[in-house]
C-alpha cells in the first residue's frame, strides 16, 4: 500500500486551510498569503524536508491555497493534495494536471488513477525499448 493511501486511513481534517511554507518565489506562498488576507483566512503553513512527515500535515487540511507563479506542468503537491482529500483552490490554468480528465477524482480513486497511468505509460516505455 502507497505512503498516501496509508497516511488517508490514519488521519482525519483538523484545518481548514493550508499553505505552502517555502522561500521559493515560484510557488507563491506570497499570493497564497495575500489571498488568505483578502479572504479573512487565518491559514495553517506547512513544511517539512521529511516528504512523509509533509503528506500528514498536509493531509489534515480540508483545503490546500497554492498560487504558482508560472506554469507547473503536473504539480505533484496539487495532486498529492487531491490524493490527501484536499480541496485546492489555485489557478487551474497554470496547472497543467487540472486540464486532464481526471482531476476532479479524490482520494484513493485518484491515487488508484495515477499509479495506473504510471503502469500503462511503464509498459509503452517496455514495449518501444524492447520490440
Amino acid at each position: 500500500m502507497g505512503i498516501i493511501k496509508e497516511i488517508n486511513k490514519t488521519t482525519g481534517k483538523s484545518t481548514e486551510y493550508a499553505v505552502l511554507q517555502s522561500g521559493n518565489i515560484i510557488k507563491g506562498t506570497k499570493q497564497a498569503m495575500d489571498y488568505c488576507t483578502a479572504n479573512n483566512i487565518v491559514p495553517s503553513l506547512i513544511h517539512s524536508t521529511d516528504y512523509v512527515e509533509f503528506l500528514t500535515k498536509l493531509s489534515l487540511s480540508e483545503k490546500f491555497i497554492f498560487f504558482p507563479q508560472v506554469l507547473e506542468t503536473f504539480s505533484r503537491v496539487c495532486v498529492e493534495a487531491k490524493m490527501l482529500n484536499c480541496k485546492v483552490i489555485t489557478t487551474p490554468k497554470l496547472i497543467g494536471f487540472f486540464s486532464e480528465d481526471f482531476s476532479s477524482l479524490y482520494g484513493d480513486e485518484l491515487n488508484d488513477k495515477i499509479l495506473n497511468n504510471i503502469d500503462t505509460a511503464l509498459q509503452k516505455f517496455e514495449e518501444v525499448i524492447f520490440e
